[in-house]
């Protein structure tokens, strides 16, 4: 069984349509999606309070208010899993992001019509945007070719998509994006890639973010851009990300990113200083420069970052421990040479031999444990 999730991209929550494209393949979204119970699927009702309940599709759908045609069209934007549900007087579904959806006709979004789709569910329901789905439609969400990486043209259809263009303009015309593209550890140069992440409570559902070690470096590859039409206006918002999360907790080398253009690429590096009980946000909140700093409110037109993490201890045995072991067991042989050696003095030519070996093992050893500490001070 598979899920399907909506968002209306011409309705008041628009910038959940953006939202889940700015993080990487791996990532818990960072809060809930919130249905009600009304905008649900008939059979939606029996799903059990908690799960995780597999995987699904995550896109998006028009209110079409103004009677354009698209209020049957579904666009699926990402492949999702680990999915949670909790039932109040709302479905609250938590979820994780998987690849993206690679949509392969010209400028335009792949689209489905729920109404042939879904007919039972939404003859019933035309506001659905949270499904199961079963049968051939899940095969066919199932087959859609998907990508990693974001597909390089994957902002553009938002501007050029003849169906978002009648509804959604408006909403998000000169919107403004900040994407994590990816993360790597400034030691080593290595990707990390999301890791579980502790639940929040017990009984919590688990979450997927970046699990960082207190003390080490990281690099943050960041992609800011406007989605403008090429050729359209622009209205210049000054608009710069700020990272709110307290000083005292993690170390960043900007706190400012500002908007400086349609496009452009950011690598900042930050550094966790205390440990975290339980997974948290990495935050990035868009601001209006325009406005006094006392006073700023987020801007109608930009989108959030918020990254989950967990700031973990690393203890110091994590730092290439094979090539400790190794240089303190060849200084350990070394003495047992050099012991043997003095034992053996009174003896022709042993010493010699002893002290020979003796002095082979110990400049093994001493580079082994000066390598293991250069790269435990360089991962600090």
């Amino acid at each position: 069984m598979q899920y399907l999730l909506a968002t209306y991209i011409d309705g008041p929550y628009w910038r959940s349509a953006l939202e889940i494209m700015v993080y990487p393949v791996g990532c818990s979204f960072y809060r809930p999606f919130s249905y009600r119970k009304g905008w649900s699927g008939t059979d939606i009702v029996a799903t059990p309070r908690e799960g995780p309940l597999g995987k699904g599709v995550i896109g998006l759908r028009f209110r079409d208010d103004d009677g354009n045609g698209t209020g049957n069209i579904f666009i699926p934007l990402r492949l999702i899993d680990a999915i949670h549900i909790r039932e109040q007087d709302e479905f609250h579904v938590n979820f994780r992001l998987g690849n993206y959806i690679h949509h392969t006709e010209d400028r335009q979004f792949k689209s489905f019509d729920l109404s042939a789709k879904l007919p039972d569910q939404f003859d019933r329901n035309q506001k659905l945007l949270f499904a199961r789905i079963a049968g051939q439609f899940a095969t066919e969400l199932s087959s859609l070719p998907t990508t990693t990486e974001p597909p390089p043209d994957i902002w553009d259809r938002f501007i050029d998509d003849p169906n978002l263009a009648k509804k959604a303009s408006n909403q998000i015309g000169n919107a403004v994006v900040l994407q994590l593209v990816r993360v790597r550890q400034r030691a080593t140069g290595a990707e990390l890639g999301a890791a579980q992440l502790e639940t929040l409570s017990p009984g919590g559902h688990p979450r997927s973010g970046y699990r960082l070690a207190v003390g080490r470096v990281y690099d943050l590859e960041l992609i800011h851009r406007t989605l403008t039409a090429p050729g359209g206006t622009r209205t210049l918002q000054r608009i710069a990300y700020e990272f709110i999360s307290p000083e005292n907790r993690i170390r960043v080398s900007r706190s400012t990113i500002p908007q400086t253009g349609n496009y452009r690429e950011e690598q900042i590096w930050l550094q966790p200083k205390t440990v975290e009980p339980a997974p948290t946000l990495l935050d990035w909140e868009p601001r209006d420069e325009n406005q006094a700093e006392n006073a700023r409110q987020p801007p109608d037109g930009a989108v959030p970052l918020r990254i989950p993490f967990l700031a973990a201890a690393l203890p110091w045995y994590r730092f290439k421990p094979g090539r400790l072991w190794t240089g303190i067991a060849f200084m350990l042989l070394a003495a047992v040479f050099f012991a043997l050696a003095v034992r053996s003095a009174h003896k022709p030519d042993w010493p010699v031999v002893w002290i020979a070996l003796g002095g082979i093992c110990a400049p093994i050893g001493a580079n082994a444990i000066g390598h293991w500490w250069d790269e435990r001070e360089a991962a600090e």
